[in-house]
């Protein structure tokens, strides 16, 4: 593998974006690109339609519960289970270049269960394990809240641990909310260590650019020019206070070569219920890279925006009858569904679209073009105007 920086846009105070050409096995990739996820597999299975997700590089995103990180500690059966599930999403995304996993820990759930050095070395160790057993080469090690020393050794020992095993190579997790002075130390390390080819990606755990903008100021400036991939997982799929923008189009001009959107869990759904299915499904805009439920697109020819990439009459007949899913699970689970594989469709484009400009060494073009991003990073930059 090598991963070479094509080129570097920023303008100061303002926005950054970067091309990356990533090569493996006589094929190129190019940055930034949005990942296949195992929920936009699932999604894909739930429509009737044929229709092919590409998928360069493809994902399984899980953030773990309090719950579920106890039982990783505790029940041999839940561990056989995850593992059998990320084979057989390997197996599904067999037609990727790359697949990862990433099986990170809540906040919460470090703080309540993982309480102390040994429960969070015993649970990396499994963590590990889990996915050498699943047969995947990239191995994500999770970020386990330990002091910046004490994350440096950890990462020492797995990665001479991995040079053992040959084709596997690992992917170091790092929390974007560590204050500057601590992130330094440990990207220090990771950087340095990117220059042997031992390791071609970093993972970065998403927080909002406003909560953590010193640390993504910092990324971007000790990052910029290293030939390493950085992962931005579990992006937001819209920010509500942000004009409900798309969250990996956002990032791509703060910092992110491969985004990894967040996968939602099962939970809450009589708490979304209470909201009529027009406001509960959500559609992506790629005009405006905004998300919006379909109370907000009915003035529109949002129909046939999607059915533009999803070609299927029986996916046009789902859209023209959306009312029918207020009170029939089932039909909300497609519309859901739908909704899903069209954004990766129409955001897989988008992102080819963009670098066209970031190539010809316009991204303010781009962002022109783009009122709502040209807004929105006015306000996260808090900058008057944007050039």
């Amino acid at each position: 593998m090598k991963v070479e920086v094509l080129n570097v846009e920023e303008s100061k105070y303002l926005y950054s974006t970067r091309i990356l050409k990533i090569g493996l096995h006589g094929k190129t990739i190019e940055t930034p690109l949005r990942v296949l996820t195992h929920a936009d597999l699932n999604a894909k299975s739930e429509i009737p339609s044929e229709v092919m997700l590409p998928s360069e590089i493809s994902a399984v995103f899980r953030r773990l519960t309090t719950n579920e990180t106890k039982k990783i500690l505790d029940k041999n059966k839940y561990i056989e289970r995850i593992i059998k599930s990320l084979e057989d999403y390997r197996q599904r995304m067999q037609h990727s270049l790359i697949v990862f996993s990433i099986l990170q820990p809540a906040g919460t759930a470090i703080g309540d269960i993982l309480i102390n050095e040994k429960l969070k070395d015993r649970f990396m160790k499994l963590v590990l394990k889990i996915q050498l057993n699943a047969g995947l080469d990239y191995i994500t090690v999770p970020w386990l809240n330990f002091s910046p020393e004490k994350t440096i050794a950890v990462f020492k020992k797995i990665e001479r641990a991995l040079e053992k095993i040959p084709g596997r190579e690992p992917i170091f997790c790092v929390d974007v909310s560590l204050d500057p002075p601590k992130l330094e130390r440990v990207i220090e390390f990771i950087r340095d260590l990117s220059t042997t080819g031992i390791i071609h990606f970093l993972g970065l755990l998403y927080r909002p650019a406003r909560e953590a903008l010193a640390s993504y100021e910092l990324l971007w400036d000790m990052l910029k020019e290293t030939n390493i991939a950085v992962i931005l997982a579990g992006v937001e799929r819209y920010d509500e206070d942000l004009m409900n923008i798309s969250g990996v189009h956002m990032h791509e001009f703060i910092l992110g070569d491969i985004l990894v959107p967040e996968v939602k869990r099962p939970f809450g759904l009589k708490k979304a219920r209470e909201k009529r299915i027009e406001e509960r499904v959500r559609f992506f805009v790629r005009r405006s890279l905004q998300v919006f439920p379909i109370a907000r697109l009915s003035k529109t020819n949002w129909i046939d925006e999607v059915t533009e990439l999803i070609k299927d009459r029986r996916v046009k007949q789902i859209l023209e009858n959306y009312p029918e899913a207020e009170k029939d699970d089932e039909k909300r689970k497609v519309l859901t569904s739908v909704s899903k594989v069209h954004e990766y469709l129409a955001s897989y484009q988008e992102f080819d679209y963009s670098r066209e400009f970031i190539y010809k060494g316009e991204p303010d073009e781009y962002i022109k073009e783009k009122d709502t991003l040209y807004d929105v990073l006015r306000i996260v930059r808090g900058q008057r105007k944007l050039y």
